[in-house]
């Protein structure tokens, strides 16, 4: 069969061109509106926010290091975005010049200053994004306690506890950890369970927005004076415990300066030295192991 090669070209459809062209055209138009461009810090620790109005340092990169910045600049020309575990961060121009630039025309730079870097790896100031947090929790007490109080003619409370948290959360980073006190009671018509303990927590940040974080966190508890005691007797039961608990948690406004938070868990505590709790009747005792369970709370921070 012989065949033109108008024949070959006019049975090419139109929209097959015209698909090619116009991604060819569209993908030009992002990489002019997002491209990247090669930058140097001219500054002795340039920061990096996680925000465009520069309210909320995540880190510092050092002077010299190389790095990739967005090809246009935001508000008003004095910011550059910066990308940073993913994410868009910024960094200021007056920190940086460009690598068109001369170095003449900025900081001077000494060579053994200046080498390559990858820009996702921010340096973390521990002094910045630090979070005190209080959160009341609502827990379920248990089985062991149940029985206890259904022992003693009740129907069991559930656990309170008071949580005062100190906490680092770079918005740079996937993971944050932390630190603090708890108060747990049970205050029931005649006995009580109550304890301080020295808590530590650590949370991992699958998603993260400016508006919301979601966080999934485990930690550790230990007190060395849990104590129980019945009206009507004269001991007083003490002993120490440890215990653990594993959340999900929302936090909404994370980087601001107040921030509120909520979350599900599972938070159980392990009693030495309850075995055998005087009660009312003086030929029996009581034994508790264990105290806790699924449980939910609310809370508010504040960045400093």
């Amino acid at each position: 069969m012989n065949l033109k090669f108008q024949d070959v070209i006019s049975s090419i459809s139109w929209k097959m061109l015209f698909w090619p062209l116009f991604l060819g055209i569209l993908l030009a138009l992002i990489e002019g509106a997002f491209g990247s461009q090669k930058a140097v810090v001219s500054t002795e620790n340039a920061v990096v926010f996680a925000d465009i109005d520069l309210s909320a340092p995540i880190g510092t990169i050092h002077q010299g290091k190389e790095i990739k910045v967005g090809a246009i600049s935001r508000k008003n020309g004095t910011v550059l975005p910066i990308i940073v575990t993913g994410k868009i961060a910024y960094i200021q121009v007056k920190d940086v010049y460009l690598k068109e630039f001369k170095v003449s025309d900025t900081k001077k730079i000494s060579e053994h200053k200046y080498y390559d870097v990858d820009e996702k790896k921010v340096s973390d100031n521990l002094k910045e994004n630090n979070h005190i947090s209080l959160a009341i929790h609502q827990i379920n007490s248990g089985a062991d306690w149940q029985k206890f109080s259904n022992d003693q003619g009740k129907s069991g409370k559930d656990l309170t506890a008071y949580l005062l948290m100190f906490e680092h959360r770079s918005p740079s980073m996937k993971y944050h950890w932390g630190g603090g006190l708890g108060f747990y009671n049970i205050s029931e018509e005649n006995f009580y369970f109550k304890t301080l303990t020295v808590e530590f927590v650590t949370h991992f940040i699958p998603i993260s927005t400016s508006i919301f974080t979601l966080d999934f966190g485990g930690g550790l508890l230990f007190s060395g004076d849990a104590r129980i005691k019945i009206s009507g007797t004269e001991v007083e039961t003490r002993g120490p415990l440890y215990g653990n608990q594993f959340s999900a948690q929302a936090k909404i406004f994370p980087h601001s300066k107040f921030s509120f938070l909520g979350g599900v868990e599972i938070r159980k505590m392990y009693l030495d030295g309850f075995k055998k709790i005087p009660t009312t009747d003086p030929n029996k005792t009581a034994e508790i192991k264990t105290i806790g369970g699924i449980g939910y709370y609310l809370g508010i921070a504040y960045r400093f």
